[in-house]
């Protein structure tokens, strides 16, 4: 039984070891060059209904350019491709809808080099920004802050589940965010603690843009996945090392009856997505989804706190023969 114990959590840290790896290693952000809309235009044109874009795109070269756009009429995807290379930063797009009847529609643009933009809808006010990431980096084009914003998007608001849980952590971030980035961007030295920081989460959602990846044939299943692989990583990094100095400094234990009922309101949670997502309940949704991503990373720091805990307690005995 306690060989059996040992290799579990041998494997256990082995998992941690890797995952933090994969967080700290340096990655390439996704670059400020990638395309942005701008604003999106519907007119009558006599019987015919005109869609005109407007995009935004850096450093328009004869090799990098707009290559495409995608136009989403009520979750049908129509692609606009063969465009040809623009010369200026700022330039608008016209396209016919012909005598359609619509409810949403939404647009993004695909630059050859640098890939997607996020999506925008019509009649719908832009996505409120990073405000404490921009902030830190200095600009909203920052390749950091383009990268979260993308994530967010492209990614999360894609997907129902994503949607409802990002109109609760908007509620929670926005009610302070702004004035806490107020002194960050005009403080260098809080700058680059702030970049310190964040540079963990960066690293977090892109593998947590690889899960989604992984899972893209169903994207709420993706999200549902990058959701667990984000809130476990940030459970590892940044609340595990404090709680486990909390615990050894009080000399708190994690017992297997809190651990039981974390996990139950986990699955709890899951099972709560899953019917909310079928029955389409938007506060429903809201409350599980939110529940999902904070049972998750207390789930993780209480596991890893037990075996952390167990392995110190393992040792004690061994020191004790050695003096």
């Amino acid at each position: 039984m306690n060989r059996n114990r040992m290799c579990v959590i041998r494997i256990w840290i082995a998992v941690s070891f890797l995952a933090s790896l994969l967080v700290l290693t340096p990655i390439k952000p996704v670059s400020a060059d990638t395309p942005v809309i701008i604003q999106i235009n519907v007119s009558t044109d006599q019987d015919n209904t005109l869609l005109t874009i407007e995009i935004k795109h850096n450093n328009p070269t004869s090799s990098h350019y707009v290559n495409r756009i995608d136009v989403e009429i009520d979750n049908d995807v129509q692609s606009i491709t063969g465009l040809d290379p623009q010369t200026q930063t700022q330039f608008t797009y016209t396209y016919d809808l012909g005598a359609l009847e619509y409810e949403t529609i939404r647009v993004r643009a695909h630059c050859n080099v640098h890939g997607w933009s996020s999506w925008a809808t019509h009649g719908e006010q832009p996505q409120q920004g990073c405000f404490i990431a921009t902030a830190t980096y200095g600009s909203e084009l920052s390749p950091e802050v383009q990268f979260l914003r993308n994530f967010r998007d492209s990614t999360v608001l894609t997907t129902y589940a994503g949607r409802n849980f990002m109109d609760v952590f908007n509620s929670f971030y926005y009610s302070w965010s702004p004035s806490v980035a107020l002194p960050i961007s005009g403080n260098e030295g809080l700058r680059r603690a702030m970049k310190m920081v964040l540079y963990p989460l960066i690293g977090i959602l892109h593998t947590s843009s690889v899960a989604y990846s992984i899972c893209s044939f169903n994207p709420e299943c993706g999200v549902v996945a990058a959701g667990f692989v984000t809130s476990s990583l940030i459970g590892i990094v940044y609340f595990l090392p404090l709680t486990l100095i909390i615990c050894i400094v009080k000399k708190i234990k994690i017992s297997a009856k809190t651990l039981r009922m974390t996990s139950y309101i986990w699955l709890a949670s899951i099972a709560g997505m899953i019917l909310s997502e079928i029955a389409r309940l938007d506060q429903f949704m809201k409350l599980f989804s939110s529940t999902f991503v904070i049972a998750t990373i207390t789930l993780t720091v209480l596991s890893s706190l037990k075996i952390a805990l167990h392995l110190m307690d393992a040792r004690k005995p061994i020191q004790m023969n050695i003096r």
